[in-house]
């Protein structure tokens, strides 16, 4: 009884939803897929789940490490993860991490990203390590600018 009663009232919150915005968000979600997978060169994509706060995908780099992709609802990439252990060469995100972030001295080039977080073109977030030394825990403001850097052996 309890499903069902929160099935219908998902239901009545969902059809008070303006058409527009749904059938909007849903075009720049799909928009938004097609654009993640052609900037980062997946491979063998398939979908998680999709929700009114966005889309989860999987898919393989070109270097053939699995990732997971999110998406927001306007379509932009907020978060790429690694699948294994071993994370993805940071020039496979090259495309989708801005400019700024990447021209900064601290910015870990080197390393192999486990996540790569993008926050609403405010702050760039990177896990990961650097093969043979230290783990590395980034941090990166819409300029470029090092939010803070810390790199543990």
């Amino acid at each position: 009884m309890v499903t069902i009663k929160n099935s219908v009232i998902a239901a009545a919150v969902f059809a008070f939803l303006p058409l527009s915005f749904a059938a909007s968000s849903a075009s720049a979600m799909d928009d938004g897929v097609a654009s993640a997978i052609q900037s980062l060169g997946l491979t063998d994509v398939s979908q998680q789940y999709r929700n009114v706060q966005g889309v989860a995908f999987r898919g393989v780099l070109p270097d053939g490490t699995p990732v997971r992709v999110n998406l927001d609802r306007n379509g932009d990439i907020t978060e790429v993860e690694a699948r294994d252990k071993l994370g993805f060469e940071a020039r496979q995100v090259e495309a989708i991490v801005p400019e700024a972030v990447q021209a900064n001295p601290a910015y870990p080039a080197q390393a192999k990203i486990w996540k790569l977080e993008l926050h609403d073109g405010e702050l760039v977030a990177i896990k990961g390590y650097i093969p043979g030394t230290s783990a590395v825990d980034a941090e990166f403001g819409p300029n470029g600018n090092a939010i803070g850097v810390t790199a543990q052996r």
